[in-house]
């Protein structure tokens, strides 16, 4: 993924989830918000 650049993948993973929460963020019920606290990359 990426040709395997760290920074790259993290800028991918948060945009990623960046759409999902705000995709969810426009239900009225239930109120969903995501939050990330950290990404684990394994090679």
């Amino acid at each position: 993924l990426h040709g395997g650049d760290n920074v790259q993948i993290k800028r991918y993973f948060v945009s990623f989830w960046n759409g999902v929460d705000m995709r969810y963020k426009l239900l009225k019920g239930p109120k969903i918000r995501i939050s990330i606290a950290g990404i684990i990359i394994s090679r």
